[in-house]
């Protein structure tokens, strides 16, 4: 397979160069003139289509001489339509400019492919400007739960994450603006995902051959979450953002800001923000351990000469939260006391040669975690320990070339990524060594145009590591190992009318076992559970198809995708029914495997009028070990639905939406069972202003203060429901 898929990439590669002739343009807010990230561009009536940089700036790949009909659309925003002529409109680069729109606020944007281009291979989204506004949450994890194909892990508040199609943890990567952002959130249930959700400006949901510009360990696929740390326009003058995000649930107070100053050919930027909450209220009352707060800030620079742009972004945050450990006990408590020290740059060049931009970004951090049990004594006084740390320096660096219309390949990209880190574990009870990780690896993603209506996009990556433990006083495992392993996807893309599309992709990826999977062996008190590894496990390769069909009609959207992965060394963290008697915790054991996972997403979009529409969406996922007993994946999401109406009024809307998630009884041995459970929503919002814009949205998440369990919570004691009802304030000002 390997052989077969690299000779379809050099005969792609052939070919000489053509002649660029290529339309350029710039994509702007009416009201504020600030850029629209992501948004698309398309010729009507074909698959030909681009979408927007970071920047608002596009580019198209070669038009030949005629009339064209442009459709412009972009999550927030009314629909532009305009006519051009090429070669006439090649002279110099469009200027346009979108109308905002409530209507599109709970619309899900489709993601064009890595390479701008309007095909797509699998189902992507992105979730951008009022949307994200409207979705305001404590954790990127509950912004996004619910959604097709995407639920959520939690353990808390604080410590949630997403999770697609049934991958979890390492299997799923979360990158800030395109690099590995060097926290631990993939490693266990307990740890947070470090970056306040209000930092960011749109969330892309990213699958098929592109992810594999990315990394090795998406199994899953890519959350890809976009930041202004580094200002991207250099408009003169100042403009900014403020907002504040209340709820009732947990009596959450939230602000943020973020302020710009352009001048001339250089732009600087700055944000701040706060959040404070107690612990969170369930309809049996309050759940302890589950308070938090913290601080953060950035500080940007960027600066533009001829055809390249340079910047530089520096951060730093201090996050405090508890674990609902020790429930039974009101004098005891465990802490996660975390801070992150982030550099980000990026430069990107457009030459008048070959390549029609070359980019570099490096994200280098420091991250200092600490999980420390504190103890109310008689005298009132507070006894700590610090049960486990960690202290990790971590780096994450590509470059990257574009090219297009070489030979028979429409649009490429090559590159060469690294990352890794040095990573340190001490505390009372460092349950595994640390470690010294190197991953380079080099990739490739082309996409060219078969026929008229079907494209071909081929994607390969080849990966090395490096990895040798860093022993402690607990554990003093003193190994090292490397491995070298190839992805590679190849995927098809069938536009024959603009209503009507469907993808297909085949792909082969891998994931190499953590650190904690090869060598725990002790008490993990904030993850609640008893660790132990299996230094035997092998490399997870995955072998996946994935394929959907989408309608587009004047009052109907609908969209179908289904998807099956077979995993050789799957490896799960599985539940062995035991009961450690030195810590009191459960044991988990890190087994691998091989297992399958299928399953499938729907929705569907109605129209009954220009203000009226309804959303339909539903989504299954089936895992299963693929042992003698055939035993169930745990871990698995129920199967789901959701039905959400919403009503437009202009600058202000109302929206309300029903969950209904079923019984999860198709469980690993010794998981829990949980029942199915019915959730309601509503929520109202409004626009207003001349000079600035703002937005005022007011939520109400279950509605009727139902008592629920989800399968995927991981607190400890399943006595404890989820939050009950909810009630948050969202205020934004743009200016």
């Amino acid at each position: 397979m390997y052989k077969l898929l690299l000779l379809i990439l050099f005969c792609l590669l052939a070919g000489n160069a053509n002649a660029q002739n290529r339309l350029t343009g710039d994509i702007r807010d009416s009201e504020s003139g600030e850029p629209v990230a992501a948004a698309s561009i398309v010729v009507k009536d074909t698959n030909i289509g681009t979408s927007a940089d970071q920047d608002g700036s596009f580019v198209f790949p070669e038009l030949r001489e005629g009339e064209y009909t442009l459709l412009v659309r972009s999550l927030g925003y009314q629909p532009f339509q305009m006519e051009i002529s090429v070669p006439e409109y090649l002279d110099e680069p469009l200027r346009i400019e979108l109308e905002p729109a409530v209507t599109a606020m709970q619309e899900l944007t489709i993601v064009s492919s890595i390479l701008r281009t309007g095909s797509n291979y699998q189902p992507e989204r992105v979730y951008a400007g009022e949307d994200l506004h409207r979705r305001a949450n404590i954790s990127v994890g509950q912004m996004l739960d619910g959604e097709p194909g995407i639920a959520m892990r939690s353990f808390g508040a604080v410590p949630t994450r997403p999770v697609i199609r049934g991958f979890d943890g390492e299997r799923l990567l979360i990158l800030e603006n395109g690099e590995r952002m060097g926290d631990v959130s993939e490693s266990s249930v307990d740890h947070a995902i470090a970056l306040d959700p209000a930092a960011t400006e749109t969330i892309e949901v990213i699958r098929g051959p592109s992810g594999l510009l990315f990394g090795n360990n998406a199994l899953g696929g890519v959350i890809n979450l976009v930041t202004s740390d580094i200002p991207r326009d250099i408009s003169s003058g100042m403009s900014g953002i403020a907002s504040f995000h209340g709820a009732s649930m947990n009596g959450l107070v939230h602000g943020y800001s973020r302020m710009n100053y352009g001048m001339d050919n250089q732009a600087f930027t700055g944000r701040l923000s706060y959040r404070e909450a107690g612990n969170v209220q369930t309809p049996d009352g309050r759940l302890p351990g589950t308070s938090m707060s913290a601080m953060e800030g950035s500080l940007g620079w960027s600066v533009s000469r001829d055809d390249t742009q340079w910047g530089l972004s520096i951060m730093g945050m201090d996050h405090v939260y508890q674990i609902p450990e020790s429930i039974d006990d009101p004098n005891e408590h465990v802490e996660i006391r975390y801070n992150r020290q982030g550099l980000q740059m990026q430069m990107r060049n457009n030459p008048s040669g070959f390549f029609d931009a070359v980019q570099f970004r490096l994200h280098a951090s420091r991250y200092d975690h600490k999980e420390v049990e504190v103890e109310i004594l008689k005298d009132g006084t507070t006894d700590e320990d610090v049960e486990i740390s960690y202290l990790q320096w971590a780096y994450s660096a590509t470059v990257s070339a574009d090219y297009s219309n070489f030979g028979v390949i429409d649009n490429g990209t090559v590159g060469f990524n690294i990352n890794g880190r040095n990573f340190d574990i001490g505390g009372l009870e460092a349950y595994s060594p640390g470690d010294l990780t190197v991953n380079p690896a080099i990739f490739a993603l082309q996409e060219a145009r078969l026929s008229t209506y079907l494209t071909m996009q081929i994607g390969t990556r080849l990966d090395f590591r490096y990895v040798s433990t860093i022993p402690n006083d607990l554990n003093e495992i003193e190994t090292d190992r490397s491995n070298l392993d190839l992805s590679a996807a190849i995927g098809l893309n069938y536009n024959p009318a603009f209503p009507f599309e469907l993808g297909v992709q085949l792909a082969r990826s891998h994931r190499y076992p953590t650190i904690e999977e090869l060598y725990s062996d002790g008490a993990h008190l904030a993850a609640g559970a008893y660790e132990i590894g299996d230094p035997t496990l092998d490399t997870e390769r995955t072998y996946g198809m994935d394929a959907f069909i989408r309608w587009h009609f004047d009052r109907i959207s609908l969209e179908a995708a289904g998807f099956y992965s077979y995993i050789e060394n799957y490896i799960a963290f599985q539940p062995q029914g035991l009961i450690d008697p030195s810590s009191g915790l459960p044991v988990f054991r890190y087994v691998g495997d091989s297992a399958q996972i299928f399953g499938g997403e729907f929705s569907s979009i109605l129209r009954f009028s220009e203000q009226v529409s309804a959303e339909l969406g539903v989504d299954y996922v089936n895992g299963t070990r693929l042992n003698s007993d055939r035993d169930p994946l745990p871990f698995m999401p129920p199967f789901r639905s959701r039905l959400v109406v919403n009503y437009d009024f202009g600058r202000s809307f109302l929206s309300s939406g029903i969950r209904v998630v079923s019984s999860q009884n198709r469980v690993a041995p010794e998981e829990e069972r949980t029942e199915g459970y019915f959730l309601a929503g509503l929520s109202a919002g409004h626009r207003f202003g001349n000079e600035g814009v703002h937005r005022f949205v007011l939520r109400v998440d279950n509605l009727l203060n139902q008592r629920y369990r989800d399968h995927l919570s991981r607190v400890e004691d399943r006595d404890f429901p989820m939050p009950g009802r909810n009630v948050t304030l969202n205020y934004r000002w743009h200016f």
